[in-house]
């Protein structure tokens, strides 16, 4: 039978022993203290409090709850974040050293050293009505598979994994060995294949280990380069602490899950990313970016030195991010041209260097092109106040960035009335961010949106081809109702 698989989308990472958190000296005498079997049916999303247990105790953080799928810190769409920084009383952070989802919600795990009692803080994205149990020793559902070697794979029935167990692989490795993990859910009849995330390395100590990029890329992005070096104790082990939203969120055709199955491959090498070098202003690049690849450059531009970046491709459309060196989005759009198969971008790189920029998810040739200063070609279609009414023809898509600029107080929310539904036009701040509606604007044919989220000024962005030399009228308003042309 032929399932359905869920394209559950990544978002950033799992919040394995956060750095942070008040030192012992510093507490509050009035926390709640709470032992091992003690439990809390209901839990605030930000909260601390003092845990008494012996050093050298095994002990788990249980937390049950719902989830609302809201943008958090997890590796899955689905999951619930809960990070957790645990202190001892000489200010150090434990490692936590487990983790599963069962599905949604997580069970941590921690030794305890140095003295007590601990401090423990939490921060909750993404769930409601949580509650946390304390659990003795390691209460975590492991299922231990055989050990996997270099360029060694396995298959996993998802039918027999349950969705609260950690599924766990050996490592055979040498030290200094380099080593690339990916796993996918995938059906046997129609060999429909799925990428799954999450997948965490842990060293002999239980310690994460950094993926070969953690110090160019966040979370998130480390996600699509799961390159690994055996430089801390071993033996390593790979562990799945995700797999149970996958099994919960997928189903044959039938109902059962008797046609999935967990596809796990260590691979010899790196075999997804590649770093192609520096490229600096007045520079130019044409290559091509494999299918499943991730590609990166290192940009030679000076913190606030604007650039245009020229960007062109010939199959599907890539991702491209900028970091800098404390791996925070660093780029600031001040003009754009998007075109079919083109991006013109007038910008400059806030943060601290290096900047890296980041190029994934597309296929086939490309040419990267960075020409000193801005030299995106502007052209004001017309201006819009509340109250006001434009109209016009959407201009042709080329590379003069076409917009129309918005008479508004910036601390407002105001609705942009287009009247007509299953089409969309895009206000963006002058960073050249998108400001996000907070109603369907697609179904609805209009944009609420609160001005506050971006810095002004303000624009509609006309560069769209799905609408270039269409009629089109807008109408503006203050508040959250449209207005009628």
């Amino acid at each position: 039978m032929k399932p359905v698989l869920c394209a559950l989308g990544i978002i950033v990472s799992i919040g394995f022993g956060l750095a942070g958190g008040s030192p012992a000296s510093a507490q509050s005498d009035a926390l709640r203290t709470l032992r091992v079997g003690d439990s809390l049916p209901r839990v605030a999303n930000a909260f601390e409090f003092l845990l008494d247990a012996p050093t050298g105790q095994i002990v788990t953080l249980d937390w049950q709850g719902r989830s609302l799928n809201d943008r958090c810190d997890v590796p899955v769409q689905g999951l619930t974040e809960v990070a957790t920084t645990v202190t001892n009383g000489e200010g150090e952070n434990l490692v936590q050293i487990g983790q599963v989802f069962t599905p949604m919600t997580p069970r941590q795990v921690y030794r305890l050293s140095g003295s007590g009692p601990y401090h423990v803080a939490t921060v909750i994205c993404g769930g409601v009505l949580m509650s946390l149990s304390i659990l003795d020793g390691d209460a975590i559902s492991r299922v231990d598979q055989p050990p996997l070697s270099l360029d060694g794979g396995v298959q996993i029935s998802a039918a027999t994994i349950a969705p609260d167990q950690l599924i766990a692989f050996p490592l055979n490795l040498q030290q200094g060995d380099v080593f690339t993990v990916r796993t996918s859910l995938n059906d046997s009849p129609s060999a429909v294949s799925l990428p799954t995330y999450g997948g965490v390395i842990r060293d002999a100590n239980g310690q994460v280990v950094a993926s070969m990029f953690s110090d160019r890329l966040p979370y998130a992005w480390n996600l699509a380069a799961p390159v690994y070096t055996a430089d801390q104790a071993l033996p390593y082990h790979l562990e799945l602490p995700a797999l149970g939203i996958y099994v919960v969120n997928n189903r044959c055709r039938d109902g059962s899950r008797d046609c999935l199955f967990f596809d796990v491959q260590v691979q010899r090498g790196n075999t997804v990313v590649e770093d192609r070098g520096v490229l600096g202003t007045e520079t130019a690049v044409e290559d091509s970016l494999p299918s499943g690849r991730t590609v990166l450059y290192t940009l030679d531009v000076a913190e606030a030195q604007p650039f245009t970046l020229h960007f062109q491709w010939s199959q599907a459309t890539p991702v491209l991010r900028f970091f800098n060196a404390d791996l925070d989005d660093a780029d600031v759009v001040t003009a754009y041209v998007n075109e079919a198969a083109a991006y013109h971008w007038s910008m400059a790189l806030r943060g601290s260097p290096p900047y890296t920029l980041y190029l994934s998810s597309g296929e086939g040739p490309y040419r990267l092109e960075i020409e000193a200063g801005s030299v995106t070609a502007q052209n004001e279609v017309g201006r819009l106040a509340p109250g006001g009414v434009l109209r016009g023809i959407v201009p042709p898509v080329d590379d003069v960035r076409d917009y129309v600029a918005l008479d508004v107080d910036p601390s407002s929310v105001i609705t942009l009335n287009w009247g007509i539904p299953q089409s969309e036009f895009t206000i963006r701040d002058s960073t050249g961010a998108p400001m996000y509606p907070s109603n369907e604007h697609w179904s609805a044919g209009y944009a609420v949106v609160d001005l506050t989220q971006g810095t002004p000024p303000f624009v509609v962005s006309m560069d769209d081809a799905r609408y270039a030399g269409q009629p089109f009228t807008f109408t503006l308003a203050e508040g959250e109702t449209p207005l009628n042309p």
